[in-house]
């Protein structure tokens, strides 16, 4: 919504059709240009090569990914960015108050209160975009309740 406040071109997309029926009425109540879709996110995105000057997600990758899905995500991140195309997220790090809580599923993917939520060190950050980004910058912040990782990269 901030973005499209802006004036800016924006395409939301979301695995949770709950999210994407709430979306919708908070942009038809502030009269907001969005576009907005509901996806499979592991198949491939029904966007066109270097499509997107830019792409944005917070919290997205803490979804319960495995780590060929999350090698999937980014390498479709890379197929629709222009070159040097920004890509900027923010994900939950391992200094999070609920890192290592619930059952592990998996290496830092922990059920808490049936949430899959996958927790990154920065070498995981590095592992899963340095093969097809160049990292700007990762900033260590707070965002109540989370301890985040704000990452910002560029298409190499």
């Amino acid at each position: 919504m901030f973005f499209a406040s802006k004036e800016l071109d924006v395409y939301a997309i979301d695995s949770s059709k709950v999210a994407i029926d709430n979306l919708t009425a908070k942009t038809k109540e502030l009269n907001l240009d969005i576009n907005l879709k509901y996806i499979n996110i592991i198949e491939r995105l029904s966007f066109l090569d270097s499509h997107f000057d830019a792409i944005y997600s917070h919290m997205f990758y803490n979804m319960g990914f495995s780590n060929d899905e999350l090698k999937f995500l980014f390498n479709e991140a890379k197929r629709i960015l222009k070159n040097n195309g920004q890509l900027s997220f923010s994900a939950r790090n391992n200094k999070d108050s609920m890192y290592k809580k619930g059952i592990e599923i998996a290496e830092n993917i922990y059920d808490i209160n049936g949430f899959q939520i996958r927790f990154f060190t920065k070498e995981d950050i590095k592992f899963f975009v340095n093969s097809n980004f160049k990292i700007q910058k990762i900033i260590e912040d707070y965002e109540e309740p989370a301890s985040l990782y704000f990452v910002f990269c560029y298409k190499n």
